[in-house]
């Protein structure tokens, strides 16, 4: 029961917000300032900057589809260079290339260094 009343007031608050995006895109258009719209609606002026507000929040709450991308290496091209146990690592015109047995330490320093080039 509980769950239902809570599907029902989501449906009564989106149906809120549609109406009143609908009176805000009104208001836009008749080229009116809002303070004479309001005031030819009938509608207190800070009611209708209360519902912009709630209008431009339920437009920027909007879940976000997050994806995993994979990351693509080719190995052709590293045996072409003869690198297969090599990290290459290039950018801001350098190129360093250091074995594949590399200390994740120094690896993490030699990155935070390039950070400052």
């Amino acid at each position: 029961m509980e769950k239902d009343n809570e599907i029902i007031s989501t449906i009564k608050e989106d149906v809120k917000l549609q109406k009143w995006n609908e009176e805000i895109r009104s208001c836009t258009e008749s080229g009116m300032t809002v303070q004479e719209w309001c005031s030819n609606n009938g509608i207190n002026i800070k009611t209708y900057y209360y519902h912009l507000r709630k209008v431009r929040e339920s437009m920027c709450i909007r879940p976000v589809k997050q994806s995993v991308v994979p990351l693509m290496t080719t190995d052709t091209e590293n045996q072409s260079e003869g690198n297969n146990n090599n990290i290459v690592i290039t950018g801001n015109g350098i190129n360093i290339t250091l074995p594949a047995c590399v200390n994740s330490d120094v690896l993490i320093q030699l990155v935070k260094e390039l950070k400052t080039c």
